[in-house]
């Protein structure tokens, strides 16, 4: 009889299921966190022969495939490449377009190209 009597407030108790509908869902997504890592993306290599997979067989006009230039190398080794040093180094500055061409003469490559003093591809291609 005392039980009837007493009044429940439902809009305090739907307060605290929502309440701890979210303090359950922010333990579970730390303990996914923690407990399954992923690997950073500058640790990542550059080639990914499963990424190159998903891509050939989704029917894309263009496929994916190996380049011998980029075999082992990590996607940290190209921040240069993008002027990202700046990210890590904030007093590198404009120096990051520099290391860039250091960085591709280092590695040999470009080094026997001429390139044209100008190009128009509306002249080359009509």
């Amino acid at each position: 009889m005392l039980k009837r009597s007493k009044k429940v407030d439902t809009k305090q108790a739907q307060y605290d299921l929502v309440i701890y509908g979210f303090i359950a869902v922010c333990v579970i997504a730390i303990l996914l966190h923690f407990l399954m890592p992923k690997q950073k993306l500058y640790d990542q290599l550059v080639l990914d022969d499963s990424e190159i997979l998903v891509h050939n067989g989704q029917g894309h006009k263009f496929k994916h495939g190996r380049n011998k230039f980029f075999e082992g190398k990590i996607v940290r080794d190209f921040k240069p490449w993008f002027a990202l040093n700046h990210l890590v180094d904030p007093n590198l500055g404009q120096g990051a377009m520099s290391i860039c061409a250091t960085s591709i003469t280092k590695e040999g490559q470009g080094d026997d190209i001429k390139l044209p003093d100008s190009y128009d591809w509306r002249e080359a291609y009509p």
